[in-house]
């Protein structure tokens, strides 16, 4: 049975304070890279935890904490994939309907993704973050904002978006920057929700494609993101050297589909 926390866990820690012993929860429920270098995930599948990857700050300028392909995480109690500050390449990831989002990348870090699928259409309850989410700061224990600029932060060919699109002020896709201006980050081709103008700005943005409606997935909220074959253009993009999808099936080298999947024959 797939029941989303299923394989979490939670540790009452206590510890020492001018207030005499105090304690706290530590949940815990999937992967944890603390301090990784040189990470691989592949061909993998990651289910029914509270957060299916989680990938701190490494401090590792030799190569990125984690590489993760061919990989799908889905049904998380919490959050998909969350980052503190780590360095990730992902290639044909499908990170799907998950509690609260299905990417958390925050306080900076170093992120190149291709051809990955951010969606989440979560009906377990109701959820207030979005499907992805992407922050380069944090509030010290002063309450000073402390801002961590991105080393890389690439997104090509992905679909980004959920089933909360079409609610009122409410983006599937959020970019929480602080100064912005000397924020490096780039979009291209990419499907999401978003009430910002996207147009290309020969920085941030390019050919990116933006709705309310969800992509035509043949079962979202059954866990099928695979698109038909009749998709429209807005769902193609120009190929960027990945041969194959999430299920090893060959990719149009020259028109693929965005996402984790290629459309269907």
């Amino acid at each position: 049975e797939d029941l989303a926390g299923q394989w979490g866990i939670e540790v009452d820690i206590g510890f020492e304070t001018d207030f005499g012993v105090e304690y706290a929860t530590i949940t815990r429920g999937g992967i944890y890279l603390f301090q990784s270098a040189g990470s691989f995930i592949d061909h993998a599948i990651i289910r029914n935890g509270i957060i299916g990857v989680q990938v701190d700050t490494t401090g590792n300028s030799s190569g990125r904490a984690l590489e993760m392909t061919n990989t799908l995480i889905t049904n998380m109690s919490a959050i998909g994939l969350y980052s503190q500050g780590g360095t990730i390449d992902g290639v044909n990831c499908e990170i799907t309907n998950c509690g609260q989002s299905t990417a958390a990348l925050t306080i900076g870090g170093a992120y190149n993704f291709k051809h990955s699928t951010f969606a989440n259409f979560w009906t377990e309850s109701n959820r207030q973050a979005p499907s992805f989410y992407l922050s380069n700061y944090y509030e010290d224990i002063n309450d000073n904002l402390q801002i961590r600029n991105f080393e890389e932060a690439f997104f090509e060919n992905c679909i980004l978006h959920g089933n909360n699109a079409q609610l009122t002020d409410f983006n599937e896709w959020v970019l929480d920057l602080e100064d912005e201006e000397n924020v490096s980050y780039t979009f291209r081709s990419c499907y999401v929700d978003s009430d910002e103008d996207l147009s290309d700005d020969g920085a941030h943005y390019f050919d990116m494609r933006k709705g309310d409606e969800p992509p035509p997935f043949l079962n979202a909220f059954e866990g099928s993101f695979d698109l038909p074959a009749g998709v429209s253009s807005q769902f193609t993009a120009n190929g960027v050297g990945v041969t194959s999808d999430i299920q090893g099936q060959p990719r149009d080298l020259n028109n693929p589909t965005i996402g984790a999947h290629e459309k269907g024959e």
